[in-house]
């Protein structure tokens, strides 16, 4: 088992940049030569694997393919119904693989699994194929979320650790959470949420479409170059689930304490302009350097 989790792991790693929309792909191009030789090798070894064991291998690939994904383009967005229709191709390939007879076999399985990708990925994320095309065989310019050091991100945000308010929650935090760390090892009640996040007790692993924002129960919540860099985008997007961004904002809103604090760039004037002066202390500083803004929005009442 450890050989064939070694080779997943290369194998994501040969398509990593590849266009999936790419219409010029032989039937074998799709899977790493060394991943075609072990398959054609060892599919008695796959057969025999139990049902009850493919659990393991589908949650591997699944964590695989969405962070591969998110390293392309950090704006892709697959909710619940999309992952689950991800983990039955997956859980299909596994059956065409362990019900291949030849080494010929696989390369059609390959350029299958390809099409599927391809058909699951327009139907999750349609404004893709708008992008990318089909005429270049690899992306070169990926849209990724870079994870910045705890230190860059107090001093962009302007936030005197000394006043935050407690607990404190890091939305969009990223795998390495390092400002959570950071606040954490100061002692203060810090938690964070990522998709990509290692789960712990204090670290979550889920979008924040996914995560229930407790009402008046946060003292602080920040979000760098996270959430609303997210809702920019899709109010900018003539496709974009803009509504849903409009909800999900209220509802962090919702969740500050009274006097709570939500600390976040670039800022949002499109809806920040809407917000009661009475419930809301709205502050926006601009990024020297940028044409952003910080906002600082304390909850009134």
């Amino acid at each position: 088992m450890r050989n064939l989790y070694n080779l997943i792991d290369k194998q994501f790693a040969y398509n990593k940049l590849k266009n999936i929309f790419y219409k010029q792909y032989p039937t074998t191009s799709w899977f790493a030569p060394a991943t075609s030789d072990f398959l054609a090798k060892n599919l008695l070894l796959l057969k025999q694997i139990k049902a009850t064991g493919d659990d393991k291998i589908i949650d591997l690939l699944l964590t695989k393919a969405l962070n591969t994904f998110y390293s392309i383009n950090q704006y892709y967005y697959f909710g619940r119904t999309h992952q689950v229709m991800l983990e039955k191709i997956y859980q299909k390939l596994l059956n065409q693989v362990r019900a291949a007879s030849s080494k010929e076999a696989l390369n059609t399985i390959a350029l299958t699994h390809q099409r599927n990708l391809q058909n699951w990925l327009k139907a999750s994320n349609p404004f893709a194929e708008n992008i990318y095309g089909n005429t270049a065989e690899f992306i070169n310019q990926p849209v990724t979320c870079a994870e910045y050091s705890a230190a860059h991100q107090i001093r962009l945000l302007n936030i005197n650790v000394q006043a935050l308010r407690e607990p404190v929650l890091d939305v969009g935090c990223g795998q390495a959470a390092y400002l959570v760390e950071y606040l954490r090892s100061l002692g203060l009640e810090a938690r964070g949420l990522d998709r990509c996040a290692t789960e712990n007790n204090y670290l979550n692993k889920t979008d924040w479409f996914d995560y229930r924002f407790k009402e008046k129960y946060w003292g602080t919540i920040i979000s760098n170059v996270g959430f609303s860099n997210q809702f920019v985008h899709h109010h900018l997007r003539t496709d974009g689930d803009f509504v849903a961004y409009a909800k999900k904002y209220m509802e962090i809103l919702n969740a500050l304490q009274v006097k709570g604090t939500f600390y976040y760039a670039p800022h949002l004037p499109f809806i920040e302009q809407y917000l009661e002066s009475t419930h809301f202390k709205i502050l926006n500083k601009s990024i020297f350097g940028t044409d952003f803004a910080l906002t600082k929005i304390t909850r009134l009442r």
